[in-house]
């Protein structure tokens, strides 16, 4: 298969007073086109720092990562923004809705890096909106949505753009059981119906159990395939047996 993210001896450090502090060490990590992968471990392993790396949010202090074959280390701030824009689409736990535009607007303002007119801006954004079962709801403001349907216009905002990735960084930390599950069932839906990449940075097993493959990291380090953090149970199934939970298997392996 075409291999989207190709991240080799990737690593991220941050200054924390006088100190360096790694957050990422060295990561391999291949992921192909049409892969739903979850990224999952314990606060503070390097998840979101590795999915922020991807999404070109951040630049990394040490190795590389091509995305859909470019060296996103060769891009100035400028040309960054713009191949964000166009082949990234981002959830974020927090939805990051604009509270005084209406969810079609919120929905169409990627649109705005793009060459298309206004007309065809509102004609995708409704689109979209209508994808995510939201076409009843496209002059409705964030105050007047609930937050499972705040996150569906998240999901609309970040798949306006037809992008090649799609990432989501604890999309459900915010959502009861109810909204999570229509929310990742949409998530499946777009990388089973319409063959689109996903990563997901995960705490909870059961969002992870959507994902075709489920990758650990402890420590700022990925572990092998199939290796969970030594002494480490997620927080929503410390009272589920392991051997029970979809996640992991009778050896506590995924």
């Amino acid at each position: 298969m075409d291999t989207i993210i190709q991240a080799k001896k990737l690593s991220k450090q941050y200054a924390q007073d006088e100190n360096r502090v790694t957050a990422l060490k060295e990561v391999d990590l291949e992921i192909s086109r049409g892969e739903f992968t979850a990224l999952m471990g314990p606060s503070g392993s390097g998840k979101s720092t590795l999915l922020h790396l991807i999404a070109a949010m951040d630049r990394p202090s040490g190795g590389e990562v091509l995305v859909l074959g470019q060296d996103l280390r060769a891009l100035g701030n400028r040309a960054l923004a713009r191949w964000r824009n166009a082949h990234i689409g981002f959830i974020f736990q927090s939805f990051n809705l604009i509270p005084v535009l209406t969810a079609l607007e919120n929905v169409a303002l990627p649109l705005k890096l793009t060459q298309l007119t206004a007309k065809e801006q509102i004609e995708h954004a409704v689109t979209a909106l209508q994808l995510v079962g939201l076409g009843d709801r496209v002059h409705h403001f964030p105050r007047q949505l609930s937050g499972g349907q705040e996150q569906r216009v998240a999901i609309a905002r970040a798949i306006v753009t037809d992008p090649d990735l799609i990432l989501a960084d604890e999309p459900t930390g915010n959502l009861d059981a109810a909204s999570a599950d229509d929310f990742l069932g949409l998530l499946s839906a777009l990388n089973k119906e319409h063959a689109k990449t996903i990563v997901m940075v995960t705490h909870d097993p059961h969002a992870a159990h959507f994902a075709g493959r489920v990758r650990y990291l402890d420590k700022g380090v990925l572990l092998p395939e199939g290796q969970v953090p030594q002494d480490w149970i997620p927080p929503h199934v410390r009272a589920v047996p392991l051997a029970a939970n979809p996640v992991f298997g009778s050896a506590g392996q995924p």
